[in-house]
């Protein structure tokens, strides 16, 4: 398997021990499910032609990202011992600054139990409400659309970021254009909508198997609410949270936010951020980014991963997030959750994999199987079980497998420019 590393990629280092400085003589690497891996001081790890890992580490672990400029040729070399790619593993020739941005947990220690679903695209099909709104405001405006499917990019993304992105309105029109769609929406959109086959059954089937379930959409959470009661879909959710009508809280990223917020139980996350930013000295940096998590700050490096303990999950379980469109990844990836992408719903052609969607399905049957798959194998520690059961990691470049015997502390990672998808074989 070929790794590619890019002067400009993320680096990570995986260990069980906390720490705010890595050594000179540890290992770094661009291959981030390696370093998470080895976070766990497996006695032996392999992966398979595919690039999917298997390790037999069971303590629990911290991923960290190098928080400053490496410079390749100076501040690193490639690992003289490994038995994997040559560009898997490098060792550093100086102490290191490093941020952690999640605690791995051990194996069979928790298992993914909160969802975290979008809407449009993704449980129902909004096409008709949406896109006859969207041309019934720019018929308002003096602009003509005929052609509803050339609307459809607008099921999806905050509504006043695609008239203005699609049509170049300004913000004073894209105002206009916004009250001109929720007039009819509200009153007819809203219900030209239906349900997904197989949504309500799979529904029922995470319910039933333990899973807490949750709604996160850009919509406005009145009209969240209102199509799911009118589809009788509301009872299954333990939390509805979408956006405001004054525009606030539109972005996906805050939208997961809340939605966590809400089912952490949480009533004023704000609050508790400006406490930690208080502490005194003696108060231990693990502590803090530990309050920090809790109260639902999350930081992010360049590449989207939440830089505090938990990726944004924290104490409340492994959350998964579930849509059609690159903003329900990026905002998974911002929050450090894992994303699963369906291709039912209205992404563009190669959308989900250029996000870097963890998982991709084609439709609700194959989305049910896969998330029970994932609680087999985190149960059992054993992620190759996805991977028996047809659920595969695809890279680009070779492949070659391979098999070693893992290092003391340290931990290499995925190459962040490896293009990479889960599909269904």
């Amino acid at each position: 398997m070929k790794i590619e590393i890019k002067p400009d990629g993320v680096w990570y280092h995986g260990s069980n021990v906390f720490f705010t400085e890595l050594k000179a003589g540890s290992t770094i690497t661009q291959w981030r499910e390696l370093a998470e891996a080895f976070s766990h001081k497996p006695g032996a790890l392999g992966y398979d032609d595919d690039g999917l890992i298997s390790h037999n580490g069971t303590e629990k672990g911290y991923l960290y990202i190098i928080d400053e400029w490496i410079d390749i040729q100076k501040d690193i070399y490639q690992h003289p011992g490994t038995t994997m790619d040559q560009s898997a593993e490098f060792i550093t020739k100086r102490p290191l600054k490093v941020k952690m941005i999640r605690e791995c947990e051990a194996a069979g220690a928790h298992k993914a139990s909160q969802l975290l679903f979008d809407l449009d695209g993704t449980l129902t099909d909004p096409k008709e409400g949406i896109c006859k709104s969207v041309q019934y405001a720019l018929h308002a405006l003096g602009i003509e659309e005929p052609d509803l499917d050339k609307l459809e990019p607008f099921i999806g993304p905050p509504l006043a970021d695609s008239f203005m992105e699609f049509y170049g309105l300004s913000k004073e029109r894209t105002k206009q254009a916004i009250v001109k769609y929720r007039e009819r929406f509200s009153v007819r959109g809203w219900a030209e909508n239906k349900v997904y086959e197989g949504i309500p059954d799979m529904l029922k089937s995470l319910k039933e198997a333990g899973y807490i379930l949750a709604v996160a959409s850009s919509k406005p959470t009145v009209f969240v609410e209102r199509i799911l009661t009118h589809f009788g879909l509301r009872d299954v959710f333990s939390v509805v949270a979408g956006s405001e009508l004054d525009g606030r809280r539109t972005g996906k990223e805050e939208v997961i936010e809340e939605t966590l917020r809400q089912l952490s139980g949480q009533k004023d996350a704000g609050k508790h951020v400006e406490e930690v930013s208080e502490q005194s000295d003696a108060e231990t940096r693990q502590d803090a980014a530990k309050r920090k998590c809790d109260a639902g700050e999350n930081r992010r490096d360049t590449e989207g991963n939440s830089t505090e303990p938990g990726g944004g999950s924290c104490r409340r379980g492994e959350v998964i997030m579930i849509g059609d469109r690159k903003f329900d990844i990026e905002g998974a990836h911002a929050h450090g959750m894992r994303c699963v992408g369906v291709a039912y719903g209205y992404a563009q052609s190669d959308e989900l994999e250029q996000a870097g969607a963890d998982f991709i399905v084609d439709s609700p049957a194959e989305l049910l199987q896969l998330l029970l798959r994932l609680r087999t194998a985190e149960e059992s520690g054993d992620m190759a079980v996805c991977r028996r059961e047809g659920w595969a990691l695809k890279r680009a470049g070779g492949n070659v497998g391979a098999e070693k015997t893992a290092g003391e502390g340290c931990a290499p990672e995925k190459d962040s420019g490896d293009e990479r998808r889960y599909i269904h074989e």
